[in-house]
């Protein structure tokens, strides 16, 4: 009886443990604050791929959890050398009201971020005002990151799909934005008008530009020198569906390379 006792206590003590686990922010958030340009924090020891960020069931003390999570690209391949082969290189947040978000990563399909946004029943998906801001990001320092990209020092190009508009922005060490004024610089990857079509880009680093409202100003190359992540910023309309955004293939602007990816099962080959 005794024995039996104490290995309910146990169970007790377990289930408690993982409901502190469960509640705690600390764990997924990306920042204490709300707003979608914060930087996430990664959470290497997480594997998940998808993420719900409904906020039923969630405890009302903790608002930051239903609106910004943090978490690390899944593979569904072996980790890698390549930008794509290696989950630890990207992770990923979100602002907003989103019902689930699955972002993965490989080989032969690039990084796929699939979402859909929270449907609140009056006037369709999204917050009144504005849909969720989804971001995705690849780091480029720190131990855990592709730091091949820092030596891209004449920009980079992307073949790339979004059902939204794609918005990407220079991360930097969080002395230096919060000198900036939060004003990093930024550029348009996918407008409006490019939406739903495959696109083939490149971009220098000067292609990157401050929106002006910050007190310090930099240019998009003095960005890249201290850079330490990418970030692209998937941006929906508050009435949009369910969505993807793939990004096929990412390599160093002017390197020369046979650009060779599989979209939907096609096969694209480029000389670039």
């Amino acid at each position: 009886m005794k024995r039996t006792n104490k290995r309910i206590d146990r169970w007790m003590e377990l289930l408690g443990v993982i409901a502190l686990l469960l509640c705690s922010c600390t764990l997924n958030l990306a920042g204490t604050t709300e707003e979608p340009n914060a930087v996430a924090t990664r959470s290497s020891s997480s594997t998940k791929q998808e993420v719900s960020s409904s906020s039923e069931g969630q405890s009302s003390s903790s608002p930051a959890c239903d609106s910004l999570t943090s978490e690390p690209a899944q593979s569904s391949s072996s980790a890698g050398t390549g930008v794509f082969e290696n989950p630890d290189y990207w992770y990923y947040y979100h602002a907003g009201d989103l019902r689930s978000m699955r972002v993965e990563t490989s080989k032969e399909d690039g990084l796929r971020v699939s979402y859909e946004p929270e449907n609140k029943g009056q006037g369709g998906f999204g917050s009144p005002a504005n849909g969720p801001v989804i971001s995705v990001v690849i780091s480029v320092d720190g131990d855990d990151a592709f730091t091949d990209m820092k030596s891209w020092t004449t920009g980079f190009c992307v073949m790339v799909m979004s059902d939204a508009p794609v918005y990407m922005k220079i991360g930097l060490p969080p002395e230096v934005e919060e000198s900036l004024g939060g004003d990093v610089p930024e550029l348009e990857l996918v407008s409006s008008s490019q939406v739903g079509n495959l696109l083939i880009l490149c971009k220098s680093w000067d292609d990157f530009k401050q929106k002006g409202f910050g007190p310090v100003s930099m240019s998009g190359m003095e960005a890249f020198e201290q850079m330490t992540s990418l970030i692209f910023e998937i941006r929906p309309k508050s009435n949009e569906p369910a969505g993807e955004f793939k990004l096929s293939e990412i390599y160093d602007y002017g390197s020369g390379l046979v650009l060779d990816a599989n979209v939907d099962g096609t096969d694209i080959t480029i000389n670039h």
